[in-house]
């Protein structure tokens, strides 16, 4: 028990000091432009470019306080949200049909391959949202001329999601890292984003009793969730 204890304090400790060092640059950068702006009257215009950029910065610590209270509340099984048999098809062809467009003006194309009658027990609404997780990585990290392909089917009594590409992958060794709040690849470090994603994405998918795992795509990655299937 000890151990343990010991453990959560420093993942405690981990995730403070992560989100001190990741919420510091917005709010730094917020200041000095407001600090800056008030140094010496300046033209309307000038002034409203001031207060977009400030609102954007805003918005960006919003994002991700409001990703953090959404993990913590998944992890803690205290979600608020309605839970009852949510088909799965019809989530997933709707999310991929969404995300098409996006992925397509990049120059990539997403090919949807969903079975039919695929039902799972859930929220609705973290399931959209992890696999929407997955999805916008997936477009993030594929170059133009990939490709993505979401694909779902049943084997036996198992629902199998895969989100496939063939971009810059993950290595095999942070497999485990990726899924940590804040944690971030160097390959990762010149997009937009707060490292909660996939924590997020964890955090739905062991509140559903389901699993996930990493695969090599050569090249590129394979996210696969696997649910019990809903028999009821």
């Amino acid at each position: 028990m000890l151990s343990r204890i010991e453990l959560l304090l420093t993942g405690m400790r981990q995730v403070t000091d992560n989100i001190a060092h990741d919420l510091r640059k917005p709010l730094s950068r917020l200041r000095n432009r407001l600090e800056i702006t008030l140094l010496e009257k300046r033209e309307p215009q000038e002034y409203q470019q001031v207060l977009s950029e400030t609102i954007e910065d805003a918005d960006e610590l919003i994002i991700t306080f409001n990703a953090l209270l959404e993990i913590a509340q998944t992890e803690a099984k205290s979600f608020r949200g309605e839970w009852k048999t949510v088909d799965l098809s019809k989530l997933l062809k709707q999310l991929g049909e969404l995300y098409q467009e996006l992925a397509e003006s990049k120059g990539v194309p997403l090919i949807i391959a969903v079975q039919d009658e695929l039902a799972v027990t859930g929220n609705r609404h973290l399931l959209a949202q992890a696999v929407s997780n997955l999805l916008d990585n997936a477009i993030k990290y594929t170059d133009t001329g990939g490709q993505i392909i979401l694909d779902a089917s049943q084997q036996h009594q198992i629902v199998m999601i895969n989100i496939s590409d063939n971009g810059v992958g993950i290595p095999a060794d942070k497999y485990g890292l990726v899924l940590e709040r804040f944690f971030r690849l160097d390959s990762a470090r010149s997009t937009s984003g707060n490292g909660l994603g996939l924590s997020l994405v964890k955090a739905v998918i062991n509140l559903h009793g389901a699993s996930l795992e990493f695969e090599d795509n050569h090249p590129g990655l394979v996210v696969r969730l696997m649910f019990v299937k809903n028999v009821s």
